[in-house]
């Protein structure tokens, strides 16, 4: 199976009600110390084919679904398939 483009880059994946997102999640740190978690999400309307390979992918996650990592700041993007 080729990699989707979902699981590129992706630190975490998780799938809710009309999406699969894709979490790229990074730590920075300014000059004086003060560090935050960082997220870029990208957002991929859900379809048969995307669902179907999710599927497959985390068929042994105790939650198929997965969860958010939670994080300081977010910056987010969607796509329709």
């Amino acid at each position: 199976m080729k990699i989707p483009e979902f699981m590129k880059n992706a630190t975490n994946i998780y799938r809710p009600e009309k999406y699969i997102v894709k979490q790229d999640i990074f730590v920075e740190q300014d000059v004086l110390g003060n560090s935050g978690i960082y997220s870029n999400d990208t957002y991929y309307l859900r379809n048969k084919k995307l669902d179907k390979e999710f599927e497959f992918l985390f068929k042994n996650r105790d939650c198929v679904n997965g969860k958010r990592v939670h994080s300081t700041i977010y910056k987010r993007k969607y796509f329709k398939n």
